[in-house]
C-alpha cells in the first residue's frame, strides 16, 4: 500500500517528507502536495518527518480522510478524475478541471546514503523511465569507489 498525504497538509506544504523520499513520489499543488500510489515504494521514510502528521500508510489513513487516497491518485497523474471515486472531494475540487501536478523533485538524490544501490538506476540513462532523468555526475552513487 502507499502512504497518502491527508487534510493537514492543505496550506502547509512543508516539504521534509520530500527532502527523504527515495524515489521523488511527491508532486506539488497550490497549497498542498500528494503521492504517486504507484512510484511510492511503502518505505515509510516521509511519515515520521512530516511535521504535521498528514502522511499515513493507506490502510491507517482515518476514515475521515478517506477521500484523500482517490485525490492523491488524480493529482499525481496516476488516475483520471472521470475515473475516480469523487465522493467527499472539497467542492473546489470536484468542480475543478482538475489536471496532475508536477512531481517535486528531492534535494537529496535517492540513491544516496539510504540504500547501497539505485532503487530505479534507469534514471540514470533512460529518459522514457517513469521517474525524471537526472545526470550521472549528479549521482553521488557515481562518486564511490
Amino acid at each position: 500500500m502507499a502512504y497518502i498525504v491527508a487534510d493537514p497538509c492543505v496550506k502547509c506544504k512543508y516539504t521534509d517528507c520530500v527532502a527523504v523520499c527515495p524515489v521523488d513520489c511527491f508532486y506539488e499543488g497550490v497549497n498542498f502536495l500528494v503521492i504517486h500510489p504507484d512510484e511510492c515504494i511503502d518505505c515509510g521514510a516521509c511519515e515520521p518527518e512530516c511535521p504535521t502528521t498528514a502522511i499515513f500508510e493507506e490502510g491507517d489513513l482515518p476514515d475521515k480522510w478517506n477521500a484523500y487516497i482517490e485525490i492523491n491518485a488524480v493529482l499525481s497523474g496516476a488516475k483520471e478524475k472521470d475515473d475516480a471515486d469523487t465522493a467527499g472531494w472539497p467542492d473546489s475540487l470536484v468542480n475543478s478541471d482538475c489536471e496532475a501536478w508536477p512531481v517535486l523533485l528531492s534535494p537529496v538524490h535517492s540513491c544516496s546514503a539510504r540504500s547501497r544501490t539505485c532503487p530505479m538506476p534507469a534514471h540514470h540513462t533512460d529518459p522514457s523511465a517513469q521517474r525524471p532523468l537526472r545526470s550521472r555526475s549528479t549521482c553521488p552513487r557515481r562518486s564511490v569507489g
